[in-house]
């Protein structure tokens, strides 16, 4: 694919996420508290862990740093920056956890190709 198709995809993907920003982190389906729950437990995560959110749409991270912040949230930063080219070095997470994103992306086997390599050995988990 084309650099500018790429850049295009992009385009759309922060414009329709910038519009649904608001309404998705009202969502009761997209913010359940047993679902978070759910997340955490089979990722074994902890207080004690870092955590690192990225996405594309500013107004999505805008949200989630709104989030964190209420629910003093300390050891959680949220970052701009695309799955596709993610902005860490090798090996830099112990585990990565996706959701809803792979659907959204031209070649998905490049978000899980980024994902592998900033993983330690290479442990990915998709949803």
């Amino acid at each position: 694919m084309a650099e500018t198709d790429s850049g295009y995809h992009n385009d759309l993907i922060i414009d329709q996420f910038t519009k649904q920003a608001i309404p998705f982190t009202q969502n009761a389906a997209h913010s359940a508290e047993y679902a978070i729950k759910r997340l955490v437990t089979l990722s074994n995560v902890s207080k004690k862990d870092h955590v690192t959110g990225i996405d594309i749409t500013p107004a999505m991270i805008e949200q989630a740093n709104l989030l964190r912040q209420q629910k003093n949230l300390c050891n959680i930063k949220c970052e701009i920056g695309d799955v596709t080219h993610l902005p860490y070095g090798d090996e830099s997470f112990s585990i990565m956890i996706t959701r809803y994103s792979f659907h959204h992306r031209v070649d998905p086997y490049s978000v899980l190709s980024e994902m592998k390599r900033v993983s330690t050995k290479g442990k990915s988990c998709g949803n």
